[in-house]
């Protein structure tokens, strides 16, 4: 029985050697035998164009516009308007701070600006009033000088008689000429380009006025954008302060996305390109609004912002991915990624030359999946074989499939 077994078990061998020989003659049978004296190949030439590449970030959003509302002026709040998801409007009052003290101050100032115009305009009447009487006094002194010297000339009067009316104009002339430079430094041009001297009190009263309405106006806080309340910090009876934030507003219509970059990425990087943001099965469209113009010395790399449009479905904190271009190159010379091989390294490409394959390193640049930019070693008339064989090297002999079929 077990002489059978083992009878039985070299049959069942051999006939699986016969059947595997049997096989491989069939396969070797139907390869067609190789020609290794000529291939036949394609070729293609190089063209001028752009390539670029896209990079793959992750970035963090935030949202695009915001505005943290510090109160301009301090004390107590007595009335809040909006909560936190409000929606409001650039100029809506947020809250009011208590007033009772600046009003006051608001009306000091208002009597004070109208005690300087009163005082001002006073004082231009004296003036006025003081040339004025200056003038006539001139002016009859040098009538009463004028017939003095008729009735010397006559032999009327003393010479001392004529010497004492002179000396009476003298003195009334100067009189005049002090009342009038009075009123022209106060209310002329002798006053000078910051305004005139009787003014100047009454331009410092109305600066005092409107400083004391300017702080009257801070005890309503408002909105500076449109948006909606993100947070709010204060609450009736409350001490605000300018140093400490009362609202936080967003503008909830757009986000903002940050990613960073390596130095080699950033340079295919301009304000206003557009990027790509994928979110949970979800794409938008962004335009970088900000570069770094400087590596960030914790990560060795560049900060990047973009601006996305309709934000729904985002939401501030989240990571999202971003695509953008990482390297590009314009009017380059370009071949397909195909044509390039690497031997020991070295990039090359294999030319058409008279009937014959000639390998020709090059230098590459930008290349993606599809494309390589060629930095040096062709030319936009060269045939490269774009064609794969096994038996291709240098110096094969190839025809194109043109030149086959003639």
């Amino acid at each position: 029985m077990k002489k059978r077994n083992i009878i039985i078990g070299v049959a069942a061998v051999a006939v699986l050697v016969i059947i595997i020989a049997v096989f491989r003659g069939l396969i070797a049978g139907s390869e067609p035998a190789v020609d290794h004296g000529e291939i036949i190949v394609e070729t293609t030439a190089p063209t001028r164009g752009d390539i670029s590449v896209i990079g793959e970030y992750i970035g963090s959003l935030a949202y695009a516009e915001s505005v943290y509302v510090y109160p301009k002026t301090g004390g107590m709040v007595t009335a809040t308007y909006f909560q936190p998801g409000d929606t409001v409007r650039r100029g809506d009052v947020l809250l009011s701070i208590e007033a009772e003290e600046l009003a006051m101050q608001a009306a000091q100032a208002q009597a004070a600006y109208l005690a300087a115009v009163n005082g001002a305009e006073q004082a231009i009447v004296q003036l006025e009033t003081a040339l004025a009487a200056a003038e006539m006094v001139k002016n009859d002194t040098q009538t009463n000088l004028a017939r003095m010297q008729q009735l010397y000339e006559a032999g009327a009067v003393a010479a001392g008689e004529l010497e004492q009316m002179q000396t009476g104009y003298d003195n009334a002339l100067l009189q005049y000429e002090a009342a009038r430079a009075s009123y022209e430094l106060t209310v002329g041009q002798g006053a000078g380009t910051n305004g005139a001297a009787a003014n100047a009190q009454v331009a410092m009263a109305r600066e005092a006025l409107n400083a004391a309405e300017t702080q009257l106006a801070y005890a309503q806080v408002t909105a500076p954008m449109d948006g909606i309340v993100d947070r709010k910090l204060v609450g009736v009876y409350d001490m605000a302060s300018p140093q400490s934030c009362a609202y936080v507003i967003t503008n909830h219509e757009s986000m903002r996305v940050s990613f960073q970059v390596p130095a080699r990425s950033v340079e295919a990087l301009h304000e206003g390109d557009a990027v790509t943001v994928l979110w949970s099965g979800n794409a938008g469209v962004g335009r970088i609004v900000e570069i770094a113009a400087a590596i960030d010395p914790a990560g060795g790399l560049f900060d990047v912002k973009a601006v996305i449009a309709g934000a729904d479905g985002l939401y501030a904190g989240s990571s999202v991915k971003v695509r953008a271009t990482s390297r590009q190159a314009k009017n380059a010379l370009l071949i397909p990624l195909d044509c390039l091989y690497y031997e020991d390294g070295v990039p090359c490409v294999y030319l058409l030359k008279e009937g014959k394959a000639l390998k020709t390193g090059v230098e590459v640049g930008v290349f993606n999946e599809k494309t390589a930019e060629i930095i040096s070693g062709l030319s936009l008339s060269d045939q490269i074989i774009a064609t794969w064989h096994p038996s291709l090297a240098d110096g094969t002999n190839v025809k194109t499939t043109a030149e086959a079929e003639n």
